[in-house]
């Protein structure tokens, strides 16, 4: 299949990250080989990224953050919300139009179909196209205005960072595709992590627990 003049250099992702998804990475973020677009944010949740291999991702990885806490003491929902909120910020000083968010541990094989989600998002007049907070696809301006309070209203959030996310997103314009299978068919995306463990017969938390592979 021939893809022909595309242009997706306004569009940046931010990938969230932590020490346990380290086994379920590497397929995720080589699956941007050849990426035409622009900035690919790896937001870990760590101290630093001194543990990572960052030399077989790049390209392309081209900026990495961090949470700056002990991984995990912000705790899922509040360290999800932190790194979306860090990664967010960055594209926009980086001048990014749209942005993609997504999990390191997702795969993403069919790049050229961010000019298909695009042409939606404007046709269809919404701010965002999205499934939970799993798969994000919007304006990076209307994004950071729906982050704006995390550091305010995270401390006295309970439930998951979808429900953090809805709230806010109310006061917006939006499209949600609740159904899984969107962004999968449309961008090729794989939960690493949710494969394995179904394949093991076990639950996503359950592979938590193999930890870090690069000690």
């Amino acid at each position: 299949m021939k893809i022909l003049n595309f242009d997706i250099s306004n569009v940046g992702v931010v990938l969230t990250s932590h020490p346990k998804h380290q086994k379920f990475m590497d397929q995720g973020i080589k699956s941007y080989d050849g990426w035409k677009g622009g900035p690919i944010i790896l937001a870990y949740d760590d101290i630093n990224m001194n543990k990572l291999p960052l030399k077989i991702w790049q390209p392309p990885i081209t900026h990495t953050i961090c949470s700056g806490k002990y991984p995990g003491k912000l705790g899922h929902v509040k360290g999800e919300l932190t790194l979306m909120m860090l990664g967010g910020r960055l594209l926009e000083e980086l001048g990014i139009e749209y942005i993609y968010k997504s999990a390191a541990d997702t795969t993403c094989y069919r790049h050229y179909r961010f000019k298909d989600l695009k042409k939606e998002l404007n046709n269809n007049n919404v701010n965002f196209i999205r499934s939970g907070t799993a798969g994000i696809f919007g304006r990076v301006k209307d994004y950071n205005r729906v982050l704006r309070n995390v550091e305010k209203d995270v401390r006295s959030h309970i439930g998951a960072a979808e429900l953090y996310w809805g709230r806010y997103e109310k006061k917006e314009k939006f499209t949600k595709r609740g159904v899984r299978g969107y962004f999968n068919n449309i961008l090729g995306r794989i939960h690493i992590q949710g494969e394995y463990a179904f394949n093991t017969h076990q639950t996503v938390k359950d592979t938590w627990k193999i930890g870090e592979i690069w000690k």
